[in-house]
C-alpha cells in the first residue's frame, strides 16, 4: 500500500547535473522525494544532506522500495543501460538524462525493457522547455515560415567542459552531451526516419591534455523533407569565454527565419578586477535556494505522466538515426 500520496520519486547519480534534480524534485509540492544513490556513497551522502533526503546504500534497496514510483537516472551516458533496464523491470517510471544511450542496441533495450513493464520513459532534452525552443517548433508547425529548407545550429563550450567530463563516451563525447541538444530540436521540429549524415573531426589541443575527445565536430544533415542541416560543436573555447555555452540556432523556410540567439540571457554582470560573466537564467537558475527555469518545467512534466497518466507534452524519446549513429559510434561499437 502507498505510504505517500504524493509520487515517489528516487535519483541515481548524484553528480552535477543529478544534484539540481534532485534539489528540484526535493522542492515540487506534488514530489515526495524518497531518497538517491550513487556508487559514491559519500557524494550521494552530501547531496541527502544538502537537501534533507536519505541515502540509498546499494541500488537493489532503491529498487526494492515499493514507496519509490519513479526514478531519474543520471549516471554518465554510456551506463544507462544497466541501470535503466532494471528499473524497467522493478515497475518503476523512468525519466533518462539525455542521451537515451550512446548504442543503437542499449536504445532498443531500454525501450523494450519500458514497453514490457508498462511504465512511463522520458528522456530529459531540456531544450523542450525551453520556451524559446518551444515557441520556435510552434511556429513552423503552424506554417509561419513555410516548408524549412535549412537548420543551422552552434554549441560550443568552453575548455573547461571538455576538462569536466572527459572522454566518457568516447572521441565524439562532444556529441552525446552538445550535439544531441540540437539535433533533438531539428528532429522534434521536423520528424522523419530518414536522415543522412557526414561528420568531420579535429583533434590535438585536447588530446595533447590526456583528454581522448575530438576539440572540434562538424556535421552534415540531409533530412527526409530534403531539408538540409549544419552542426558545429566545439570544446576548445578559452578557459576565460564569458559564455559557458556558445548556442546560436536558425531555421529557415521559404516564407521566412527563426533566430535563436541563445548565447546571452538577458543577464551580465561586469566586475572592475575579475572581468564579465553571463549568469543563466533560462535552464536552471537559482533564487533564494531554489532551482527554477526549464529544468523545473521537465520535471514536473515528468511527475504529470507519473501521477495522472499523461503523456509527456514534449513527446517521444530521440534516438539517433541510424546513420548518424554508424558514423559516430564506428571507433567502439561496430553497427550491423
Amino acid at each position: 500500500m502507498k505510504v505517500f500520496e504524493k509520487l515517489g520519486v528516487a535519483v541515481v547519480g548524484t553528480g552535477y547535473f543529478g544534484r539540481f534534480h534532485a534539489r528540484v524534485f526535493k522542492e515540487l509540492p506534488e514530489v515526495y522525494l524518497c531518497g538517491v544513490f550513487d556508487t559514491d556513497i559519500k557524494r550521494a551522502e552530501t547531496v541527502a544532506r544538502e537537501i534533507g533526503s536519505r541515502t540509498y546504500r546499494e541500488f537493489e534497496e532503491l529498487l526494492d522500495d515499493r514507496n519509490v514510483e519513479a526514478v531519474n537516472l543520471c549516471v554518465s551516458d554510456q551506463a544507462h543501460r544497466e541501470p535503466a533496464t532494471n528499473i524497467c523491470r522493478a515497475g518503476k517510471h523512468l525519466l533518462v538524462e539525455k542521451p537515451l544511450a550512446t548504442t543503437i542496441e542499449d536504445c532498443d533495450a531500454i525501450i523494450e525493457a519500458a514497453d514490457k513493464a508498462g511504465v512511463k520513459l522520458m528522456v530529459g532534452h531540456i531544450l523542450r522547455y525551453d520556451p524559446r525552443y518551444r515557441i520556435a517548433r510552434e511556429k513552423v508547425i503552424e506554417g509561419e515560415i513555410g516548408d524549412i529548407i535549412q537548420f543551422y545550429a552552434r554549441r560550443s563550450n568552453p575548455i573547461i567542459a571538455a576538462r569536466r567530463l572527459g572522454d566518457r563516451c568516447g572521441k565524439y563525447t562532444v556529441i552525446y552531451h552538445n550535439a544531441v541538444h540540437d539535433l533533438d530540436q531539428m528532429l522534434w521540429t521536423l520528424p522523419g526516419d530518414k536522415i543522412k549524415a557526414s561528420a568531420f573531426s579535429r583533434e590535438g589541443l585536447l588530446q595533447s591534455e590526456g583528454i581522448g575527445v575530438s576539440d572540434a565536430v562538424v556535421t552534415i544533415l540531409k533530412f527526409e523533407n530534403e531539408a538540409v542541416g549544419l552542426m558545429e560543436n566545439c570544446w576548445a573555447l578559452p578557459e576565460e569565454h564569458p559564455m559557458l555555452i556558445d548556442a546560436v540556432f536558425e531555421i529557415t523556410g521559404i516564407r521566412g527565419k527563426i533566430i535563436i540567439d541563445a548565447r546571452q540571457q538577458g543577464l551580465a554582470v561586469f566586475k572592475h578586477h575579475g572581468g564579465f560573466e553571463y549568469t543563466d537564467t533560462m535552464y536552471w537558475p537559482e533564487f533564494k535556494g531554489r532551482v527554477g527555469g526549464a529544468l523545473k518545467e521537465e520535471l514536473s512534466d515528468f511527475v504529470r505522466c507519473g501521477i495522472w497518466d499523461h503523456n509527456a507534452e514534449c513527446g517521444r524519446p530521440l534516438i539517433l538515426p541510424l546513420p548518424y549513429q554508424q558514423l559516430l559510434l564506428s571507433h567502439h561499437s561496430p553497427q550491423s
